[in-house]
C-alpha cells in the first residue's frame, strides 16, 4: 500500500502502527484496534511541514 501523501511504497512499523519510511506519516492504524482516520490535504501538508521543520533543526540546537 503506497503512502497516501508521498506515494512511497516502503512501510516501517513504529509503536504498533505502519508509517511511511520516506515522509514518516502514519498510514496504518495502531494495533490497539483504533480505526483509520483519513486526513484532508491541508492536514497532510501540516504534518509534512512539521516533519520538515523537525528534520531541518540543527543537531547542535536540539535538546537531548
Amino acid at each position: 500500500m503506497p503512502c497516501p501523501y508521498c506515494r512511497h511504497d516502503h512501510i516501517v512499523y513504529v509503536h504498533g502502527h505502519g508509517q511511511c519510511a520516506k515522509c514518516g506519516i502514519n498510514i496504518e492504524p495502531c494495533c490497539d484496534g483504533g480505526g483509520c482516520e483519513l486526513k484532508t490535504e491541508a492536514a497532510l501538508a501540516t504534518d509534512q511541514w512539521e516533519i520538515n521543520r523537525h528534520n531541518a533543526t540543527p543537531a547542535s540546537t536540539t535538546k537531548p
